[in-house]
């Protein structure tokens, strides 16, 4: 494959220069191990997702609301890992190439998706912080997120289009991008520079700092409502103060899932949006394989949920189980 350069300025913002990398620093074992990373993360995001569309629904600890988010969440991660593997599959034809169709498609939907993921995460994050600041009136107030999605995505999909748009083509700036083996937003477009990072601050960004502070307040109102429980408890009981049973109040309960989840997409997305603003702003070389790697967390991150789910919520597990049961049934016994 050919490097690609791009030489490109902004009188507007004060930014310019120029971003360049060669696809020959790739070497085979590099693009090999590129592949199958993608291919991996790809398929087991299909697969994992698949399982929680079909488990979500039956897990009745999930509130409606919430399994509304976590659904469409899935949806997001399994369209990542759809045309992930699609995009690295064709590739070995030459098929992801700029200008076409599927490049032009793919890279709207892998830079909607992540979005969408981080929107839901923070919906969830106001879903149970209503339930448990306003439990008497989350049923009037549960339905207000909804428009604040409403508007939010209206938001997104203007900037996401405008971002698109380059140098007269609407979609001018999704570009095949070899580094990663797919067609993708171009980052470095130092044009657009300005707007980039003021749509991942105030974006995924946002979401993500609404989420962690939303969390820490649920941190401390159900510890505080765990211990007004385990002091009823130990009142009622007649039990001294200090000797908490198995029955006594867990304020980590229902909490801990959604914020591993959390903490998973921080991880994987830090390090992402750190590199592209070193190199946008900066003249510091990124290493490829830290590079590479950067962009392949981001998609790993759409396979791990599957795994904090069934790990961290026992009904999840059992269905999950009962679902392998039903697909690959027990052999009889003789």
């Amino acid at each position: 494959m050919e490097g690609d350069n791009c030489s490109l300025s902004n009188g507007s913002t004060g930014i310019s220069g120029s971003f360049s990398y060669d696809d020959s620093r790739l070497t085979p074992v590099g693009q090999l191990f590129l592949s199958i990373s993608l291919i991996l993360s790809g398929s087991l995001s299909i697969a994992g997702n698949i399982i929680n569309l079909l488990v979500i629904p039956r897990v009745t600890s999930f509130k409606k609301n919430m399994k509304i988010y976590l659904v469409i969440l899935s949806v997001a991660d399994f369209m990542t890992g759809v045309i992930v593997t699609s995009s690295t599959i064709l590739d070995f034809f030459v098929v992801p190439r700029s200008g076409t169709v599927f490049c032009v498609v793919s890279g709207m939907a892998l830079s909607f998706s992540p979005y969408l993921s981080s929107l839901c995460l923070s919906r969830v994050a106001i879903d149970k912080f209503l339930l448990i600041k306003y439990p008497f009136k989350y049923e009037h107030l549960k339905n207000y997120p909804m428009y604040l999605i409403l508007f939010d995505l209206l938001v997104a999909m203007g900037v996401i289009l405008w971002m698109a748009h380059f140098d007269g083509h609407f979609f001018g700036n999704i570009t095949y991008q070899p580094l990663y083996g797919m067609c993708l937003l171009n980052f470095h477009n130092r044009q657009k520079s300005t707007g980039i990072a003021t749509a991942a601050c105030t974006g995924m960004g946002a979401h993500m700092v609404t989420t962690a502070c939303l969390y820490f307040n649920i941190a401390a109102i159900a510890r505080n409502q765990a211990k007004q429980i385990n002091r009823t408890i130990v009142t009622v009981q007649g039990a001294p103060a200090g000797e908490f049973t198995v029955q006594m109040a867990n304020p980590w309960r229902g909490f801990s899932v959604s914020s591993i989840v959390t903490v998973a997409f921080f991880v994987a997305w830090l390090p992402f949006w750190l590199s592209q603003f070193v190199l946008l702003f900066t003249d510091v070389h990124v290493a490829i394989p830290i590079y590479t790697t950067c962009g392949i967390c981001t998609i790993a991150n759409s396979w791990w949920n599957p795994i904090i789910y069934t790990l961290g919520n026992r009904e999840f597990r059992k269905h999950v189980r009962k679902l392998v049961r039903t697909v690959i049934p027990r052999p009889p016994l003789t």
